[in-house]
C-alpha cells in the first residue's frame, strides 16, 4: 500500500512539473509574439516620424534630402530661412531590425526597415502636399 501511495505522489509531482514546464514554455512563446508585435509597432511609428521629417524638409527646401542624416542638422532654404533640425536623432531601428533604407527620386521617397519576418515601408510624394 505504501508503494502505491509513493507511486501516486510521484506521478502527481511529475504531472505538476510537466504542467509547470509547459506553462513556462507557453508563456515564453506568448512573450516572444508580444515582443515581435511591439517591435513592429515601434518600427511603424519610427517610419512615420521619418516620413514627416522628410516631408517637412521637402517643403522647406523644395527638394528631398540626399540621405537621412541631413534631417538632424540645421538647414537653410533658398530664401535664407534656417530650421535648426527636423529630428534630434535618426530613430534607432527596433532590436533585430535592419537599418533604415531610404531612397528617393525628384519628388517621391521610400523609407523601410525589416525584421521578425515583416517589413515596414512608407512611401510618399512631396508634390501631393
Amino acid at each position: 500500500m505504501l508503494k502505491l501511495l509513493v507511486a501516486l505522489v510521484a506521478g502527481i509531482l511529475l504531472i505538476l512539473v510537466g504542467w509547470t514546464a509547459f506553462a513556462i514554455y507557453s508563456g515564453r512563446q506568448e512573450a516572444a509574439r508580444v515582443d515581435a508585435a511591439n517591435r513592429y509597432t515601434l518600427s511603424t511609428l519610427n517610419a512615420r516620424a521619418l516620413t514627416a521629417a522628410i516631408k517637412l524638409y521637402g517643403l522647406h527646401t523644395g527638394q528631398l534630402p540626399d540621405d537621412l542624416t541631413v534631417l538632424t542638422a540645421p538647414v537653410t532654404n533658398a530664401q535664407g530661412q534656417t530650421i535648426d533640425r527636423f529630428l534630434a536623432t535618426i530613430p534607432t531601428p527596433a532590436k533585430g531590425w535592419s537599418p533604415w533604407a531610404y531612397s528617393h527620386t525628384e519628388s517621391t521617397f521610400e523609407v523601410s526597415s525589416n525584421g521578425d519576418g515583416r517589413t515596414v515601408s512608407v512611401s510618399a510624394n512631396i508634390k501631393d502636399q
